[in-house]
């Protein structure tokens, strides 16, 4: 009989070691970490219970953080191609302003 280390399980199950470990611990198994081996039969009992958790159907995507300064960093480039742009945009004179500023005024 092969012994499995906690983490190897967890790998193998896509799952964090904690998961395991939690498992363990919800069968009554004594207190254990991600390099503690396990007997097949406590391997077996931990694959039946978290193998539901692992179908196709119960996907939960993980949210990663991202980093204050990159927003800012993105934020200052959206500015300044905003500023770039409206430069550009005003030197070009629009269809709609022309007509305006040849119309004469009317008269009273």
């Amino acid at each position: 009989m092969a012994r499995i280390k906690v983490f190897e399980l967890a790998k193998e199950l896509k799952v964090e070691s904690k998961d395991v470990i939690n498992q363990l611990a919800k069968s009554g198994g004594s207190r254990r970490t991600a390099n503690s081996a396990l007997t097949d039969k406590e391997a077996n009992a931990v694959r039946s219970a978290l193998q539901d958790k692992n179908a196709p159907g119960n996907f939960v995507p993980r949210v990663k953080r991202i980093p204050k300064a990159v927003i800012e960093q993105e934020r200052a480039e959206e500015a300044a191609e905003a500023a770039a742009a409206a430069p550009a945009a005003a030197e070009t004179p629009t269809a709609a302003a022309a007509p305006a500023a040849a119309a004469p005024a009317p008269a009273e």
